[in-house]
């Protein structure tokens, strides 16, 4: 009998090196690499109450992963669930912040199109920011759902600006 394993180098570190990998601690296995942990430095670094990190870490953690593909064939591992505007800031947050619309499978679909293993998603941008405030709720990802809630505050910073502004003109 033989177990044969077929993964890419991304599955294997997560294998070895990952969350399910505790156990090679317990054995007193000490030639181990250091994990990659910056996403919990992300999280800490936020300015979330620990409601929220304890949220996005749960999020992060347990979800079932789908595998979906960049046009150039970058490899995108998000939660289940996830839509096409969180594949945009799993690119980059800028692609995220300056979407306008998506292409799936080469078919044109709305940004909150929830994605499947095996797509393969493109994001086209514009030049300016585009908060969608109202779309928080709808995504999956820690990283988008910080964006967004950036990207939103300080929309309304300005708009508190501009309102400022406005109420002093008209005393003066």
């Amino acid at each position: 009998i033989f177990e044969v394993q077929i993964r890419t180098y991304n599955m294997h570190n997560v294998a070895e090196y990952g969350v399910a990998a505790h156990w090679k601690y317990k054995n007193g296995d000490n030639n181990l690499k250091t994990p990659d942990l910056s996403w919990v430095k992300d999280l800490a670094s936020s300015e979330a109450s620990a409601e929220e990190f304890y949220d996005d870490a749960k999020q992060d953690l347990f979800s079932e992963d789908i595998v979906v593909y960049s046009p150039k064939g970058d490899i995108f591992i998000l939660p289940r669930g996830a839509t096409a505007y969180d594949f945009a800031y799993a690119v980059h947050t800028e692609v995220g912040n300056k979407a306008i619309e998506c292409y799936i499978n080469k078919m044109i679909k709305p940004l909150l199109t929830e994605l499947r293993t095996g797509d393969i998603v493109s994001i086209k941008t514009t030049d300016i920011e585009i908060p969608r405030c109202s779309w928080i709720d709808m995504l999956k990802t820690s990283k988008a759902k910080k964006a967004v809630k950036l990207l939103c505050s300080n929309r309304i910073k300005y708009i508190d600006e501009l309102s400022g502004q406005n109420i002093l003109n008209t005393v003066f």
